[in-house]
């Protein structure tokens, strides 16, 4: 079987050169994942894991029914177009007919490309949630927050399984070699051609560092982000926002980081240099005193005076760097540089790369293995000549790209483009008119009937009229035959999107899963979906054409409840 080939061959030298890539891989990459495992105590870094939110790696998991999906065309009407996170359709048919081909030993070098198939079957398994128990075990996972971030190297191994798999059947085939490559390819162009479609942005206006600085205080990322991720673990309190800090981005000078309102009297501080990783200041003061800095204590800045290393105090809560200065005139220089931790990073990813081009360098002198023959890298063709074979291949490409730019995109066939008030994506196109304010366009639903117990999920699409002063809060009710409420759910923000910041020329996609009570009888539902303002408990208005108010809630459908 693969497996005991495997194991016989373990040690031979395609298997030590296959760890040896891996070794040097890792090696490689090491500037960037060995100081964060050295210095991760140094930085916050516990907001990244959530429990039940956004960051939270269980709400993130995957389904096989859309790892298996083909792509969605997104809605370039839409707020937010949704995207589909899947493997790609001609990805793992083409790789599964590749690990199909393997286990039937029909590919060559099998050791080498179960290896593949194991490693993508193991990052597929950590995308679903079988896999919970894994990322609950293995404290760095959680770090990752979103299992589906592990899809970009399941389609890269999945693609060196269908390049074997594809090899095979030509072998068997070799009269299939150019056209037989030519359709595999188009195949695969065909099915990833929406996401060639990112909805356009809008313009956007001038950008200068002073706007950006504005856009970022008046949002939620001041620096790094909403939860304080990344800034140094001895920061008790996020500085807020100092005008005279910023003041350089307006005038586009450096930044001048001396907080000088904390100088004592008769002190002077003038700068020297200014770059955003080096900073020298020629000091004067009567006495002395603690020069206080707007630069937050990160590992790696060095402070000196007068050309003497000196340690800093810690400025609480901000966690600023402080420099005692005596009295009298001194040079401060306060710059940023590696810390042992980075050096040796560094160290190991050039002894990597050297190692990288030693070895490659060695392979393309001695020879290439080309089948299971050997040949002198001189007897080898030239890696630009075209073989009759190729013509097919480059000819399918040149059309599909023809046709996409020349076609394709002028009809704009590969994406939706949901327009006057209507939502392309949903199931029931709607006119709700709440409050000549938002109309509610669409509606899709998981199902119309349930056992108690389940969970049904609801997605209104929401459409403004006109710009909104205060910010709307959606609910999607279901409702007993008496009227009574029998389930609901609720958005603070329909869509995770404040309706104070709605455009007017796209809609908002807000999706709701009402779980039912267990103990629901059987029956005939309501389920009913509305705007209200939670502060001061009233409901957007339901109107008729006339204008008038017909109700303060939109039915959207009866739910059928039966048992089980």
């Amino acid at each position: 079987m693969v497996w005991q080939t495997v194991t016989r061959r373990a040690g031979s030298p395609g298997w030590r050169w296959l760890w040896g890539a891996l070794g040097l891989g890792l090696g490689t990459a090491a500037f960037f994942w060995l100081p964060v495992l050295l210095e991760r105590n140094a930085v916050n870094l516990n907001t990244l894991i959530g429990a039940g939110d956004n960051y939270d790696f269980r709400t993130h998991f995957l389904s096989w029914g859309e790892l298996l999906a083909p792509t969605l065309r997104l809605d370039w009407g839409a707020t937010e177009p949704v995207f589909r996170f899947n493997l790609g359709l001609a990805q793992w048919m083409l790789g599964g007919a590749g690990l199909m081909l393997l286990l039937l030993r029909r590919v060559k070098d099998a050791g080498q490309v179960l290896f593949f198939a194991l490693a993508a079957a193991l990052l597929i398994f950590m995308q679903l949630p079988a896999s919970t128990f894994l990322w609950e075990a293995t404290p760095i996972l959680p770090f990752f927050q979103f299992p589906w971030r592990l899809m970009g190297g399941t389609v890269a191994l999945l693609a060196i399984l269908a390049g074997a798999g594809l090899e095979a059947v030509l072998a068997r085939w070799p009269k299939l070699r150019g056209w037989g490559t030519a359709v595999t390819v188009t195949f695969c162009l065909l099915t990833a051609l929406p996401l060639t479609q990112p909805a356009p942005w809008p313009d956007f206006g001038d950008v200068f560092t002073f706007r950006m600085s504005l856009i970022e205080h008046s949002g939620r990322w001041l620096g790094t982000t909403s939860t304080a991720d990344y800034v140094p673990a001895t920061v008790d309190t996020v500085p807020s926002r100092n005008g005279d800090l910023v003041y350089g981005f307006l005038v586009d000078q450096p930044l001048d980081r001396v907080n000088r309102l904390s100088l004592p009297a008769n002190a002077e501080v003038i700068s020297e240099e200014l770059k955003p990783l080096h900073f020298r200041y020629t000091v004067q003061a009567p006495e002395k005193f603690l020069l206080r800095l707007f630069i937050l204590q990160f590992p790696g800045w060095q402070v000196r005076v007068d050309g003497e290393l000196v340690e800093p105090e810690l400025g609480r809560p901000e966690g600023f760097i402080v420099v005692p200065v005596p009295a009298g005139e001194h040079l401060v220089d306060v710059q940023f540089r590696d810390t042992l931790a980075r050096q040796l990073a560094w160290a190991i990813t050039a002894v990597s790369l050297l190692f990288t081009l030693i070895g490659g360098g060695f392979l393309w002198r001695k020879r290439l293995e080309i089948g299971d023959r050997r040949l002198p890298i001189s007897n080898l063709q030239s890696p630009i000549s075209l073989s009759k074979a190729d013509w097919p291949v480059l000819g399918a490409a040149g059309v599909v790209t023809a046709v996409t730019l020349l076609l394709l995109n002028p009809l704009g066939i590969l994406h939706l483009n949901s327009a006057d008030y209507v939502a392309e994506p949903a199931q029931t196109q709607r006119s709700d008119d709440f409050g000549g304010q938002i109309v509610l366009i669409g509606t899709d639903v998981s199902a119309e009937t349930a056992v108690p117990g389940d969970q049904v999920t609801v997605t209104l699409y929401w459409q403004a009229q006109t710009a909104m002063a205060i910010n709307f809060q959606s609910f999607v009710h279901l409702l007993r035959p008496d009227g009574a409420l029998a389930a609901q759910s609720d958005h603070l923000n329909p869509g995770d999107f404040p309706t104070r910041r709605w455009p007017l020329d796209k809609y908002v996609r807000d999706v709701h899963v009402l779980q039912l009570p267990p103990d629901l009888p059987p029956g005939e539902y309501a389920l009913t979906a509305g705007l209200w303002v939670q502060a001061e408990g009233w409901r957007l208005p339901l109107l008729d054409a006339s204008g008038s108010q017909i109700d303060d809630k939109a039915t959207l459908f009866t739910l059928t409840v039966v048992e089980e």
